[in-house]
C-alpha cells in the first residue's frame, strides 16, 4: 500500500530565495554608506584633501610623520584581524540562542526526529519482521497440520507471523481466500510501518518553515529598528540583526536535509522488508494449496 508523501518542494525554495534576496537588497544601501567613495573632480580624478600647513611655518619632520603613519596602519590591521576573528567566535549554544524561541523549537524537533529515527531503525530489521526461529516453527506446524499453533498458540507479533496466521485462519474457504487474507493483512501492516516513518516527513516540512518564520520575524525587528532610530541606524547593527534572523533558516534546513534523507532510506527499507515477508509467508502456506477444497485434487477426492 502506498501513501502519498511530500517533501519541501518548489514553494519552499521560492520562499527561501525571496527572503535572502530581500535581505541583500535592503541591507546593501546601508552597508554601502560605510564605504562611500571620495568625490571625483571635474576631470574624473579623485580630489585629494588639501595639505595642512604647519602652524607658524615650522618645518615638519618627515620621519616622525612616516612613523606615525606606519603605527596607524599597524593598528588598523590588528583591529581588522581581531574583528574577523571575533565574527567567527561563536559557540554552538550561542548560535542556537540567536534563534530565540523559534530556534529552541527547531532544536526540539531535531531531538524528536533523532528519537524516531533510532526507534524505526531498531524496528525495521529482518530478524524483527522475519525472525528465522518463528519461520521454522510455522513451517513445521503447517506441515504437521497443527494449524492452531500457527494462528493462536502463541499469538504472532512479527510481520511474517501475522500475515501467515491471517491466511491460515481462512484455509476452510479455499486457497484463494487464504491468499486474499494474506494480501489484506500485509497491506495493513505495511501501512502501519509507513505511518510510523511519515512523522519524519512531517518534521522535515515543519522545520524549514519554522526557520523561515524566525527569519521573517528577525528581519521585521531589524527594519523596525531603522524606522525608529534617530539620525539613521548603524549599518553594523542592522547586519547583526539580519545575521541573527538568518540563523533560524540555517537551523531549519540543518534539521530538514538529513531528516528527508533518512526518511527516504527508511521508506525503501519498509517496502523491501514488506515484500520479503509477504513472499516468505506465501511460501509457508504453499502446502495448503493441495488441501484446499477448490483444487482439482480435492474435488476429485470429494466425489470419490
Amino acid at each position: 500500500m502506498k501513501t502519498d508523501t511530500s517533501s519541501p518542494g518548489l514553494s519552499l525554495r521560492v520562499l527561501v530565495s525571496i527572503h535572502l534576496i530581500a535581505a541583500l537588497v535592503f541591507s546593501a544601501p546601508l552597508l554601502a554608506q560605510e564605504t562611500a567613495p571620495e568625490e571625483a573632480g571635474p576631470g574624473g580624478e579623485v580630489e585629494q584633501a588639501p595639505a595642512v600647513e604647519p602652524l607658524g611655518g615650522a618645518p615638519v619632520d618627515e620621519g616622525v610623520v612616516d612613523a606615525a603613519g606606519e603605527e596607524l596602519a599597524r593598528g588598523e590591521t590588528e583591529l581588522g584581524e581581531d574583528t574577523e576573528a571575533g565574527a567567527l567566535d561563536y559557540s554552538l549554544l550561542e548560535l542556537i540562542q540567536f534563534g530565540g524561541i523559534i530556534g529552541y523549537a527547531i532544536v526540539f524537533l531535531s531531538l524528536v526526529g533523532v528519537a524516531l529515527i533510532i526507534d524505526n531503525v531498531l524496528l525495521l530489521r529482518r530478524k524483527v519482521l522475519i525472525p528465522p526461529d518463528e519461520v521454522n516453527e510455522i513451517r513445521v506446524a503447517i506441515e504437521e497440520g497443527a494449524y492452531d499453533r500457527v494462528v493462536t498458540d502463541p499469538p504472532r507479533s512479527s510481520f511474517v507471523g501475522v500475515v501467515t496466521a491471517a491466511g491460515v485462519s481462512e484455509r476452510d474457504r479455499g486457497y484463494e481466500a487464504v491468499v486474499k487474507a494474506m494480501e489484506d493483512s500485509a497491506d495493513e501492516l505495511t501501512g502501519r510501518l509507513l505511518r510510523r516513518i511519515e512523522i519524519l516527513n512531517i518534521l522535515a516540512n515543519v522545520a524549514p518553515m519554522l526557520g523561515l518564520l524566525g527569519t521573517v520575524v528577525g528581519m521585521v525587528k531589524s527594519f523596525n529598528t531603522i524606522s525608529v532610530a534617530a539620525g539613521g541606524a548603524d549599518p553594523r547593527l542592522l547586519a547583526a540583526g539580519i545575521f541573527q534572523a538568518l540563523m533560524t533558516t540555517v537551523m531549519g534546513l540543518t534539521v530538514a536535509i538529513p531528516t528527508v534523507f533518512v526518511y527516504g532510506l527508511l521508506r525503501n527499507r519498509v517496502d523491501s522488508l514488506a515484500a520479503d515477508a509477504s513472499a516468505t509467508a506465501e511460501q509457508l502456506v504453499s502446502p495448503l494449496r493441495e488441501t484446499s477444497p477448490d483444487t482439482p485434487r480435492a474435488r476429485h477426492l470429494a466425489r470419490v
